[in-house]
């Protein structure tokens, strides 16, 4: 393109818009370049003879260890790019080399002599791949866009299946499947190979597509790991984690809200910066009821020779001014137009100058910080007849309000027995705002398992990473900013889902390992507080100050099949105070189909 380097337009044609250039495989790439950055590192990537070319998205943060291995070999490399030592890794040790990678990753290797072609993604599904069939042509991308632009948007219907599961109960990104039907994800911890010789067999990315790890599925049992060794490999491992995070040729920032686990995250990289300074940057917000930032400046205090704090108040909240942008960029419909406010703070960084964010994402699924699992945890105890370490978390439960006693939570907990208690979601209720027979879908309303364990995996997984994933992906590569998580390092995640479940949930504190391991590091009122705000948002009051511009989008995509707007305009503030879950996913809904779908603009 016109903005591409010269040594990359002085060795490859242009392409634009009319371009026309006879082939039958395609690679293409834009890069935002972090580590070695100059064109060197460029892709698609060739190897030295050109019988292999690569184009990924997503960081190796092992590079460094894995080309000083290759090069003992006697590999010689030409660059200092980790986009060079994947290709190496992949020509000397072939699929088998994908377990060998910390990082995110989603990549396609041409092999010119074989005539064959690997997909492959990392474990947890950070970076996003998305592939298609149109007519005798296989189409895969980073973004669905990209695909519907080289098929045409009526290529592809809405999946009535994923409108459905979302609508009712909030569920995205199940079983690798996206909005469109003939659009899916290939799986995490998977990779394909496809015979270009042998036509486009799709199976081969989902019943051929074979995985090279899984989630751990068995726990250890306490006599089996002492406390005192678990605290410490993982303190130890979620040191090297954020170490192997820093590496980079672009500036790094840190996401710093005052919580524990982006508060542990910087602690541990300032703990070892010095004498040079790591940049943090808080989100301080007007309501004292739900500001952090106190915290973070505790944070800061402890930390003072090692942090160069940035607090950020921010000034355009109004989701409509961008919406057009937004709702164009995440490309389905979302959980809320929270997602839109925490993309501002991204863009913040990265007009000063960070191309890299590190944050403390994913700590709830991998240490049980959620408190949906407390309850499965309180029944996996009394199944053992562990009876002290169950009453000493119903006793000391620190997500219950002042107004809780341990009798509610013991007939909370015999509720959840019985299968009384769990996710409210709207019932029968809601069918008066759908415009289909609820009969032509699929029934999978049990939703993600209630077990302890099975449910941690489930959440690792299918019910929440995926989609945390995918739209975590859009809104910080949408600024452009790349976002690095420590807590979804697969050694971290492989040891912390061995570890029992009593090291994690402990005398009622959720992440009881992460507070024990980091203590030392983090003040005292940081490392034990009881209460977490997150990133606040009041949905009930953004929808009700919203509500003539919502109803208009609402009317305006009142050619959509899958909801009728007239009941959901006419229930607006009914909704808004009891199901505003739901009413904003009716709105979500409708700004996908009027920008995405229908192509049209939102606003101007």
């Amino acid at each position: 393109g016109p903005d591409s380097p010269a040594e990359v337009r002085g060795r490859l044609p242009e392409l634009g818009p009319g371009s026309e250039m006879p082939h039958n495989l395609a690679l293409g790439f834009r890069r935002f370049s972090i580590v070695d950055l100059t064109p060197a590192g460029h892709q698609p990537f060739w190897n030295e003879d050109q019988t292999l070319c690569l184009t990924f998205n997503g960081e190796i943060y092992n590079y460094v260890e894995l080309r000083e291995e290759l090069a003992a070999a006697g590999r010689v490399f030409r660059t200092r790019s980790d986009t060079e030592v994947l290709l190496a890794v992949l020509e000397d040790w072939g699929p088998d080399g994908l377990d060998r990678l910390n990082g995110p990753f989603a990549l396609v290797l041409l092999d010119t002599v074989q005539g064959r072609l690997l997909l492959a993604r990392d474990r947890i599904g950070k970076s996003p791949l998305y592939w298609a069939v149109s007519g005798e042509t296989l189409f895969w991308a980073s973004e669905i866009k990209s695909i519907l632009l080289l098929t045409g948007r009526d290529a592809f219907g809405p999946n009535h299946q994923a409108v459905r599961d979302y609508l009712k109960h909030g569920w995205r990104d199940l079983d690798h499947g996206t909005f469109w039907q003939g659009i899916r994800t290939l799986a995490p911890a998977s990779w394909a190979d496809l015979d270009l010789r042998a036509g486009i067999d799709h199976r081969a990315l989902t019943d051929g597509a074979r995985p090279y790890w899984q989630v751990p599925a068995q726990r250890l049992r306490p006599g089996e790991i002492s406390f005192d060794e678990a605290r410490r490999t993982f303190f130890d491992l979620f040191s090297d984690a954020v170490r192997l995070r820093l590496r980079a040729d672009a500036d790094v920032a840190f996401g710093l809200s005052g919580g524990l686990d982006s508060s542990s995250i910087v602690s541990v990289a300032a703990s070892a910066a010095r004498p040079r300074t790591i940049a943090t940057y808080t989100v301080k917000f007007d309501d004292p009821a739900v500001d952090e930032e106190s915290f973070a400046r505790r944070v800061r205090d402890r930390w003072s020779e090692a942090v160069d704090y940035h607090g950020y108040r921010p000034e355009n909240t109004d989701f409509w001014a961008r919406a057009d942008e937004f709702v164009w960029l995440l490309e389905e419909p979302f959980h809320s137009p929270n997602l839109e406010l925490n993309q501002a703070y991204y863009r913040q960084m990265r007009a000063d100058g960070f191309r890299v964010l590190i944050g403390g994402a994913a700590g709830d699924e991998v240490l049980a910080g959620y408190p949906e699992y407390f309850y499965p945890l309180l029944v996996h105890l009394l199944k053992q007849g562990r009876w002290l370490p169950l009453a000493g978390n119903v006793a000391g439960y620190t997500e219950q309000t002042p107004a809780r006693t341990a009798a509610d939570a013991v007939a909370q907990l015999w509720r959840w027995i019985r299968g009384k208690s769990g996710a409210a979601y709207p019932g029968a209720e809601m069918e008066r705002y759908y415009r289909e027979d609820p009969g032509r879908y699929r029934v999978h309303d049990m939703g993600p398992p209630r077990s302890f364990n099975e449910r941690m995996i489930g959440n690792m997984t299918q019910w929440k990473m995926n989609y945390w994933q995918r739209s975590g992906n859009k809104a910080t590569m949408g600024v452009p900013i790349e976002p690095r998580a420590p807590f979804l390092d697969h050694r971290l995640v492989d040891f912390a889902f061995t570890l029992p479940p009593e090291y994690l949930v402990r005398r009622g504190w959720l992440k009881y390992i992460l507070r024990r391991s980091v203590e030392p590091l983090l003040p005292r009122e940081v490392a034990w507080r009881r209460k977490k705000t997150g990133f606040p948002f009041n949905d009930r009051a953004w929808l009700t100050a919203a509500r003539p511009v919502a109803e208009g989008h609402l009317r305006a995509a009142a050619d959509n099949p899958f909801i009728d707007p007239t009941p959901v305009i006419a229930d607006y503030q009914r909704l808004t105070s009891e199901h505003p879950e739901f009413l904003w996913r009716c709105i979500s809904l409708s700004l996908w189909w009027r920008r995405v779908i229908r192509g049209e603009r939102l606003s101007g």
